[in-house]
């Protein structure tokens, strides 16, 4: 009788170490978790700069002012500079949502990316038309959709532009 209640407790506290372990090793399964998301997101985040480094010009400002102030005149060769320009901040916007998609960051992780960018690089005249000509088919329909409601809230001319004119405004104002 004490050698079966003794084997009991003993089987007992076996089990509750069994548990214990396994426990610790979901905490661990879980930090590993987090470890990975933060690597992938710093891949991200460097790719996106490298890519922009490798495919734009050495200076791609002119042509971005002109993409905003005369997108009809852009030659052949500015509107590749563009096309780099934007499609590099596009996929590191996808890259955000296919994390979304494998369960690595929330829903609001991949679509607020979007919503604090998209009057910088899709708020203009060209902005609009290549993302509606170019780019939308390119991308998983979700993602699209986002971006494409994104689009819809922004103004007429809503871009990187008309926020350097209104500092302008301001900046005159003060002195």
């Amino acid at each position: 009788m004490k050698e079966n209640r003794l084997n009991s407790t003993l089987s007992l506290i076996a089990n509750i170490g069994v548990l214990i372990g396994l426990a610790v090793l979901i905490l661990e399964l879980g930090q590993n978790n987090d470890h990975l998301r933060l690597q992938l997101l710093d891949q991200i985040n460097s790719r996106q700069i490298t890519n922009n480094t490798l495919f734009l010009s050495p200076n791609p400002a002119p042509v971005i002012e002109k993409s905003l102030l005369e997108p009809e005149s852009l030659s052949y060769t500015e509107f590749l500079v563009m096309d780099s320009y934007l499609i590099n901040a596009l996929n590191g916007w996808e890259d955000r949502f296919f994390l979304h998609e494998a369960g690595l960051v929330d829903d609001a992780d991949w679509k607020t990316k979007i919503d604090e960018e998209a009057d910088w690089y899709l708020g203009s005249k060209f902005g609009k038309n290549w993302w509606r000509t170019v780019a939308r088919d390119v991308f998983e329909p979700e993602f699209a959709a986002h971006v494409d409601a994104r689009v819809a809230e922004l103004g007429e001319e809503e871009s990187s532009y008309e926020y350097w004119l209104e500092l302008q405004r301001v900046l005159t104002e003060v002195q």
